[in-house]
């Protein structure tokens, strides 16, 4: 699951750079609160 989730968000996030940046980027994602009840996909691409 965490691969389809670091690929949800990359494909979110990618439109968001410059074509041409070569630029190593690292974007983290953590969660301050969990709900057992709501999937973690939602607030990973908002």
């Amino acid at each position: 699951m965490a691969t389809l989730y670091a690929r949800m968000s990359d494909r979110a996030l990618r439109p968001m750079f410059p074509k041409g940046m070569i630029n190593s980027i690292v974007i983290s994602v953590t969660p301050l609160a969990l709900d057992h009840t709501m999937d973690m996909d939602v607030p990973n691409i908002i």
